[in-house]
C-alpha cells in the first residue's frame, strides 16, 4: 500500500511537478494521458549516511530531544539503505518480495526502473537538473536554497559530521555493508539523461546466519538510540 496521502493534492490537471521522498509510481494513475517525465539524484553510502544522520541530529535537537552516537546510528540502519528505498518507496516493491530477493536482482531491477527516468545524476547536479527542467515549467533556472544545513545551524547547536571525522575503518565499513549503494551510485551518477547499460557485476551472497546476525543488531540498536534520543544521548561517537 502507498505511503502517500492525495486528499489534499489539486486536480491532477493543475499540476506540472510533484515530488517527495515518499511518492510512489503508483501515483502516475491519476495523471493518465500525460507524458511522466522522472528525475531523481542519488548519492554514494557514506556522504548519505553522513547526511542522514546530521539532519537527523538537528532535527531531534530542535524538537527539544538529544543526539545519539554516530556509530549506533550506523548499526540501527538497513544495509543498502537507498536501494531498498528507491525499489520499496518508488518503485513499490513489497519488502516481502525484496527479503526474497538476491542482490543481483535488485540491481536489475533498480536499473530498469531508473532507465525510465529522464534524469538520474549525482547530488551534486542539483542546478543541472534545474535548469534542465526550467524552460518547460516556466520557472527560474536557479532555485533558492531551503532546508539547508546551514539554515539548520542558526537554530540549533550541532557540529556537522563529514568524512574526515569517521575513522577509515568505518568508512570501509560502510562501503563494503553496503556495496549495492556503493555500485548502483557509480553506475547512474553520471548518466543524466536516457537509458544506460550498466557493467556486470557479481555480488557476493551473504549466509544466513550473518543475516540473521546483522537484523538482531539492528533492532537492538534501533531501541538504543531511541532511548538516546530521550534520556541519555551523548556527543557523538566516531565509531570505529
Amino acid at each position: 500500500m502507498s505511503k502517500y496521502q492525495i486528499g489534499d493534492m489539486p486536480s491532477p490537471q493543475k499540476l506540472d511537478v510533484v515530488g517527495g521522498h515518499w511518492v510512489g509510481r503508483s501515483i502516475e494513475r491519476n495523471f493518465l494521458g500525460r507524458p511522466i517525465v522522472r528525475s531523481i539524484l542519488l548519492r554514494d553510502p557514506v556522504s548519505q549516511f553522513l547526511s542522514h544522520y546530521n539532519y537527523r541530529m538537528m532535527r531531534y535537537l530542535s524538537q527539544g530531544l538529544r543526539p545519539y552516537a554516530v556509530d549506533i546510528a550506523y548499526r540501527s540502519r538497513r544495509p543498502d539503505f537507498l536501494t531498498h528505498f528507491i525499489l520499496n518507496t518508488f518503485a513499490e516493491i513489497p519488502r516481502p518480495r525484496l527479503v526474497l530477493m538476491s542482490s543481483a536482482e535488485k540491481f536489475a531491477q533498480a536499473n530498469s526502473f531508473l532507465s525510465s527516468f529522464a534524469f538520474v545524476g549525482d547530488h551534486t547536479r542539483c542546478d543541472e537538473l534545474i535548469a534542465r527542467l526550467a524552460g518547460d515549467l516556466g520557472m527560474p533556472e536557479r532555485a533558492s536554497l531551503r532546508n539547508t544545513s546551514d539554515q539548520w545551524l542558526e537554530r540549533v547547536p550541532w557540529k556537522p559530521l563529514g568524512e574526515g571525522d569517521l575513522s577509515p575503518s568505518m568508512i570501509a565499513s560502510i562501503r563494503r555493508d553496503n556495496e549495492l549503494d556503493q555500485i548502483l551510485w557509480e553506475t547512474w551518477r553520471d548518466a543524466g539523461g536516457g537509458p544506460i547499460e550498466p557493467d556486470p557485476h557479481e555480488f557476493a551472497q551473504e549466509a544466513r546466519t550473518k543475516r540473521l546476525t546483522r537484523h538482531a543488531s539492528r533492532l537492538v540498536n534501533q531501541v538504543r538510540r531511541r532511548v538516546d534520543r530521550r534520556w541519555t544521548g551523548t556527543d557523538a561517537s566516531l565509531g570505529s
